[in-house]
């Protein structure tokens, strides 16, 4: 949103306003000297908040419109290996955000800075990845989503998996793994594996030990995500029941699959129908609008880009559930009640 500004001194300025779900971002033409709040937004604020009544900075916050290549319209934005460099185009001002600054002469610092990128192999190389292996809709509570290592072989330019050989069930894990980060998501794998396989057998598991699984799973997979994030080659596997998995996976059920660490959130819409209420729900992961028509437990997939969410919590992860098996559409009638 662009708001022009014409204070008292008689300056022409414009504010560019980003919003938020917890903030507002501000840019001014003046450039914001030393990269403080300045006059012309103060007043321009001041001026929306409190002297126009009814304002509401809801009515210009739209989740889901940013995406990257209309940020890089308004930013100049530098990746190095220990660092980041995020700054405004000239012509657009600098960037405000309360207690937060980007002095040009000490950009921000990653801490934990690595070098570590993904280790894309020759093409038409074997490789050992991994695999998350979920059920969904009237299938979703066979089994839990569970890790699975498999061998494949990569495409001619070494991109890709283009063949699935088999999976290798904890039974069959290596000895001794290539790398401590192997070696512990084997482990993952092989606790996970424990704890699902019976879930998946018992034909009357008692609510308390199933959701009791479920933390114990979901505080798992909080653990294994980091070491995804850059491990190459991650697969996602639409299995409908544990007990008919195959050792050779089938390349129709497999897709390409990237881990992120950010957290969807909920938000629930309510409208008003005359008659009834419609209530509904949407989930935002950053300020992006991710439309879920399946959903396993634990994880939301973003199908655009083959990312894979893990839930906020296991309450947020009940309520998405219990939303997408009533088509996300619930009704509340109004019941009008007769004079006595």
């Amino acid at each position: 949103m662009t708001v022009k500004v014409n204070p008292n001194d008689g300056s022409k300025n414009h504010l560019y306003l980003h919003v938020e779900r917890e903030e507002l971002n501000v840019a001014c033409t003046c450039g914001m000297p030393n990269e403080k709040l300045c006059y012309h937004a103060f007043i321009g604020l001041h001026s929306m908040c409190w002297l126009t009544e009814g304002f509401d900075f809801q009515e210009i916050y739209w989740p889901g419109y940013y995406n990257s290549a209309k940020a890089k319209k308004f930013l100049e934005i530098e990746l190095g290996k220990q660092r980041i460099n995020v700054s405004t185009k000239p012509e657009f001002g600098t960037i405000y955000r309360s207690v937060l600054q980007f002095p040009d002469d000490q950009p921000p610092v990653l801490t934990n800075p690595t070098d570590q990128m993904l280790a894309i192999k020759p093409g038409d190389t074997a490789i050992y990845a991994y695999a998350v292996c979920f059920a969904t809709g009237r299938f979703r509570n066979r089994h839990f989503p569970l890790l699975l290592p498999f061998y494949g072989v990569t495409s001619k330019d070494g991109s890709k998996v283009v063949s699935f050989s088999r999976f290798i069930l904890p039974d069959k894990l290596p000895v001794k793994a290539n790398g401590d980060q192997q070696n512990q998501l084997d482990d993952y794998s092989k606790s996970l594996y424990g704890i699902i396989k019976p879930l998946s057998i018992a034909e009357n598991h008692s609510k308390k030990t199933w959701e009791a699984a479920k933390q114990t799973i979901f505080e798992t997979w909080q653990s294994i995500l980091p070491l995804l994030i850059d491990y190459p080659y991650n697969q996602s596997y639409h299995l409908y029941w544990l007990k008919h998995l195959r050792e050779r996976p089938m390349k129709m059920f497999m897709r390409d699959c990237r881990y992120s660490l950010e957290r969807p959130f909920l938000a629930f819409d309510l409208t008003y129908r005359k008659e009834y209420f419609n209530l509904s729900v949407n989930v935002i992961v950053g300020s992006k609008l991710i439309p879920v028509t399946h959903k396993p437990n634990l994880f939301v997939f973003d199908e655009e880009t083959h990312t894979a969410f893990l839930m906020n919590s296991i309450q947020d992860d009940e309520l998405l559930i219990w939303m997408m098996d009533n088509k996300n559409k619930l009704t509340v009638r109004i019941r009008r009640l007769s004079n006595p």
